[in-house]
């Protein structure tokens, strides 16, 4: 069995957002059990947190985009990409602006990041989704398609069941 995991120490970066042309500092910080990946755009007054799960994506033009309250928080995907080929479920992810520095353009810099941070294993197990059934679905466009059997995702939750029920797939939480 697997168990979750999250950063040991907290880390910060500074970088130019790529959109934007703007300096950003971005602070990982460790999180508790079951916290799921969450940005917070420390720019803000109150500040804004966004959950890093599906209902929040919105704008996928040349970049990913999660979007809140009239908030985003944008060019997330090669740090999300470090975060899960680390298989880390929980992390909070500080910006004080409204990208993610870009780095070098491509993952290895915030894998370097997080691996300097160091990797904490948590005392809860992973979650999972199990996937019942071959679906093939366009939304819209290109064609998705998933296997039968156990997929892992981060946070596991009922959001995500809903999300694939709407699919027209059974799925459970385990």
């Amino acid at each position: 069995m697997l168990n979750q995991r999250t950063i040991k120490n907290p880390i910060k970066a500074v970088g130019v957002g790529l959109h934007s042309g703007k300096d950003m500092t971005l602070e990982l910080l460790p999180a508790p059990i079951d916290a799921g990946i969450t940005f917070i755009r420390t720019d803000l007054e109150p500040e804004i947190s966004i959950p890093a799960i599906f209902e929040y994506v919105g704008d996928t033009t040349l970049s990913t985009a999660l979007f809140k309250e009239g908030y985003n928080i944008g060019t997330i995907e090669h740090l999300l990409s470090a975060i899960a080929g680390l298989g880390i479920d929980n992390c909070i992810i500080k910006v004080d602006g409204l990208e993610i520095p870009i780095m070098d353009g491509s993952v290895s810099p915030f894998l370097f990041l997080i691996q300097s941070a160091g990797l904490e294993v948590q005392e809860k197990l992973k979650k999972f989704i199990k996937v019942n059934a071959t679906i093939v679905r366009a939304i819209p466009l290109p064609p998705i398609s998933l296997k039968k059997g156990p997929v892992p995702i981060f946070p596991a939750n009922k959001k995500v069941k809903k999300f694939f029920s709407h699919l027209g797939t059974v799925v459970e939480i385990n």
